[in-house]
């Protein structure tokens, strides 16, 4: 059997890529997320306010509150509803 070394470069590169496979892995620390209902509610919303904003980090929930204005009745009430479910669950028993 034979063993190749891989070298300080390529060992660095196959770290970089095991973290970001373990960052991909962690949910995103945000106040809200865009998933399930909200999701649904405002995907229009999202592709006419806000077609540049790359998802993550909160990006898209800022985008929104940026242009509440013009925010569909139903997007700003799923957004509501997930802050105040958001809120109960980090309520301390």
């Amino acid at each position: 059997m034979t063993v190749k070394v891989l070298g300080a470069p390529a060992a660095a590169l196959m770290i970089l890529a095991g973290a970001s496979v373990a960052a991909a892995q962690q949910p995103p620390n945000n106040a809200m997320m865009m998933s399930g209902p909200v999701q649904q509610a405002c995907d229009k919303d999202v592709k006419t306010l806000c077609p540049t904003v790359q998802p993550g980090g909160g990006r898209v929930i800022a985008c929104l509150r940026e242009n509440s204005a013009q925010v569909s009745p139903k997007c700003k009430e799923a957004l509501k509803t997930a802050k105040t479910e958001h809120g109960a669950k980090k309520a301390p028993q």
